[in-house]
């Protein structure tokens, strides 16, 4: 009994530390490369494009 008791506190107190709640919107702003640049496509096979 007192094991199901533990195992039971020890789940609640996972679960509260594990939610969190965002105080504004998330947000995406891309600084690199600057609105309007041609960048040539990467060599990788998914010609993939760096962004910062």
């Amino acid at each position: 009994m007192l094991r199901i008791i533990a195992t039971t506190a020890l789940a609640f107190s996972l679960l509260s530390l594990g939610s969190a709640q965002a105080e504004d919107r998330p947000a995406l702003q891309i600084v690199w490369p600057a609105a309007g640049s041609v960048i040539e496509l990467g060599n990788d096979p998914e010609k993939a494009i760096g962004v910062q």
